[in-house]
């Protein structure tokens, strides 16, 4: 179950933004490797803070996901320090409460509606944290690996590391896959639009309707290349392709090709051609 993690400009505990996280032994049931947890901050009390802060007002700044437990050595409590993997700022705050409605993203039970703001570390639903991460734009990949025979257009799926085995009788290719949120492929096709950003070829223009939305979505930095929860913001971290751009970018594993370096390539070979904005 994922949890939200209070981290306050004043506060007795000995926190790292991103890196660690101290806690009560209390909230051990909550706090486990593997647990994905977002990063909320209280009401400002004080201007000197005001510089630091994405808003006056309690917000979300970040998500990540708990790494290895240890025991604080110091403490006579049983307090702890979780490390914190992954982690990923938001990109501007997003308010625990609409300020019109006063409706909160957090679904507050009745029984604690006078203290519910005091606990630290606090469980919340996955359709909580998926409301939260929708309003701050990101998108969480968990990274679901799945062994596959495929010749397929990866429309729907990530980049394909393939191995080629030839026994006389045909051909086989097979890969690992790293399936993609639908969602996400969506949401880049909706920032980015269907024309392909290294070489401005549009599928719908030379296929007409059989063509109309068809591209590629690629990460900048691979899927494959990550462990645990992945962060991703489709307006930064991703782009869209051609079949061939995206081939030309993975043709070499080892060095995967960046976008300008790709542009580059095709602007040597094509000096006329003008690459989409």
């Amino acid at each position: 179950m994922p949890v939200i993690i209070v981290e306050n400009d004043e506060s007795e505990w000995d926190d790292a933004t991103g890196e660690s996280y101290h806690f009560p032994k209390r909230y051990l049931q909550y706090l486990q490797p593997g647990t994905p947890v977002i990063y909320y901050k209280g009401k400002q009390r004080s201007n000197q803070y005001a510089h630091v802060r994405l808003d006056k007002n309690p917000y979300y700044f970040g998500v990540a996901e708990v790494g290895k437990i240890t025991p604080d050595g110091n403490s006579s409590k049983g307090d702890h320090y979780c490390e914190i993997l992954y982690y990923r700022s938001f990109e501007q705050a997003v308010p625990a409460s609409n300020p019109v409605t006063r409706e909160t993203l957090e679904v507050i039970p009745a029984s604690r509606a006078s203290n519910f703001w005091r606990d630290g570390v606090r469980p919340c639903s996955q359709e909580v944290f998926d409301r939260i991460l929708e309003a701050s734009g990101l998108i969480v990949l968990p990274q679901q690996v799945v062994p596959v025979e495929t010749n397929d257009d990866r429309q729907g799926v990530a980049d394909a590391y393939e191995t080629i085995v030839e026994d006389g009788t045909g051909r086989k290719v097979y890969g690992t896959r790293y399936e993609r949120n639908p969602r996400l492929r969506a949401r880049a096709l909706q920032v980015h639009g269907p024309v392909c950003k290294g070489c401005g070829f549009d599928f719908e223009k030379v296929y007409g309707a059989h063509g109309r939305g068809y591209i590629h979505v690629h990460h900048l930095n691979p899927i494959a290349s990550t462990g645990g929860m992945l962060a991703v913001n489709p307006q930064h971290d991703m782009t869209v392709l051609c079949a061939n751009c995206h081939s030309m970018i993975h043709r070499y594993p080892k060095k995967m090709l960046s976008l300008p370096e790709l542009q580059a390539i095709i602007a040597r070979q094509h000096p006329s051609l003008a690459f989409p904005p």
